[in-house]
Parts: C-alpha cells; structure tokens; sequence
C-alpha cells in the first residue's frame, strides 16, 4: 500500500510540474512574423507587424518597447549570409523571421581596363568583363626608348582604356630628334655634349 501511496503521490507531482515546465518554456513565442522579409544587404532589418505571444498575450512592436531586442540589430546592414534575424523578448529568445537578402548593385562603371558593378553595401565588385573595344586611336606620344600608346572607348560601358603598342619605340631612328619625347631629346642633347666634350680634350692632348 505505501508503494502505491508514494507511486500516486509521484504522479501527482509529474502531472503537476510538466505542464508549468511547458508553459514556461512556451510563455513568449512568435505569433505573427514581420511584414517585410526581402531585403537587400543596403538595408536593416524592419520589425512592423511583428506580434509575439506573451502568457497569451498579442504584444505588437513597438520601437518604444524597450523589450524587444533582434540579432542583427535595427541599425546593423543586413548581409547576403543572413537568412534569419533573431528576436528577443526581455532577454528570452521567442524565434526568428526568416529572411532573404540580395545585393544592391549600382551602375555601370569604369574600371581601369573593364568595367563592372559596385555593391552599394558590402562595396564589393560584381559583373566585372574586360572593355569591348573595336576601333583604337594613336596617340603618337612614342619616342626611341619609349612605346607609342593607343586610346580606346568601350562599346558597353563608355570608358576609356589606353595601352602601349609592342615594338613601336623608334629604334631606327635613335638621332631622328622629331621621333622622341622631350626628356629623351634632354638626355641624348647631355650625352652629345659630353661626348663632344670628350673628343676635344682627346684631341687637345694630341
């Protein structure tokens, strides 16, 4: 008989305690989920329309309510890693919204020799592709040690894109002073002046 007694009186307690257990851990839960849930990752986290369910209670957002917290916070950028923004309810985890987010991409740019697009975001590149460039243009800036380069505009995004041409340095042509640049008809006027300099004391120890 006492193990019967003692059986009930377990029972009793189990019946008792489990369901306050469950309902302490069911108090606070998500009962509607934020209006907005695509975003892209120029944008924070918008919380209107959220209603937790506390003790039974709708509790609606409210940017007064001290007592709502998210993870990330309302002032933080969304990345394109978040898929769900957590929410806290005086310290206790209710959930989380799930959540999509994209890049913000601007508009077509110019980028040394392609082009591409910024994220307006994270800041990083994307679609980058070289220059179409069907026609160039000399620029007739060669000399004898330095190449001549070429201009050219892309067909896609409007830029500029100039290069050097291979093997246009005007080799054939070292004393032809109209084919170099000014600082090299500089250098080559200094070595001619020494070198004549050089022949006249030769010639003046002779």
């Amino acid at each position: 008989m006492k193990t019967r007694k003692a059986l009930a009186v377990m029972l009793a307690v189990v019946m008792l305690v489990v369901p306050m257990a469950v309902s302490s851990m069911a108090a606070v839960t998500i009962a509607d989920p934020a209006v907005k849930t695509a975003y892209t990752d120029a944008e924070c986290f918008n919380p209107q329309g959220l209603v937790v369910n506390v003790d039974g209670v709708r509790v609606e957002y409210s940017a007064t309510d001290v007592n709502f917290r998210f993870v990330p916070s309302l002032n933080e950028f969304l990345s394109v890693d978040d898929t769900e923004v957590f929410v806290y309810y005086k310290n206790e985890l209710v959930g989380s919204v799930a959540i999509t987010v994209e890049h913000t991409l601007g508009e077509l740019t110019s980028i040394d020799n392609g082009h591409g697009r910024y994220c307006l975001g994270c800041g990083e590149l994307h679609e980058f592709e070289e220059h179409v460039i069907n026609e160039w243009i000399p620029n007739d800036d060669g000399g004898v040690f330095v190449p001549q380069t070429q201009t050219g505009t892309c067909e896609i995004c409007g830029g500029t894109f100039t290069q050097s041409i291979p093997g246009s340095e005007h080799f054939a042509n070292l004393f032809d002073f109209d084919n170099m640049t000014s600082l090299e008809s500089t250098i080559v006027g200094y070595i001619y002046q020494i070198a004549v300099s050089l022949i006249q004391m030769l010639v003046g120890i002779y």
